[in-house]
């Protein structure tokens, strides 16, 4: 429930009053939290984007992304859109970590 009136009020800010009064955005999560902090991230990229929104004195929006032992999110279409509009994502993995690995070919 929390999360809906997050982005309630994250949306109306941007939507609304075309203006934001964070300069930027920072997702982050770990394993299953991180594949979710890339969906946000993308989600609230995609949504300043669409909006047209601009920080409090006219400057662009950044939204960034850090992820800790995540398994890899969407597939290459995703891939592509998501690289255009959050460009400052990071992603710390584990090679022993099985979810940084797993396999996605139904996806690709």
């Amino acid at each position: 429930m929390t999360s809906d009136v997050t982005w309630g009020t994250i949306w109306w800010g941007l939507v609304y009053a075309k203006r934001c009064w964070q300069q930027a955005w920072l997702t982050a999560g770990h394993s299953l939290g991180g594949a979710l902090a890339n969906l946000c991230a993308f989600d609230i990229a995609a949504a300043i984007k669409e909006a047209g929104a601009t920080g409090e004195r006219g400057e662009p929006i950044t939204v960034s992304c850090y992820t800790f032992g995540a398994p890899r999110t969407g597939n290459t279409a995703f891939r592509s859109e998501y690289n255009a509009l959050v460009p400052e994502s990071w992603a710390v993995i584990n090679d022993q970590v099985s979810a940084c690995h797993a396999c996605f070919c139904a996806c690709s």
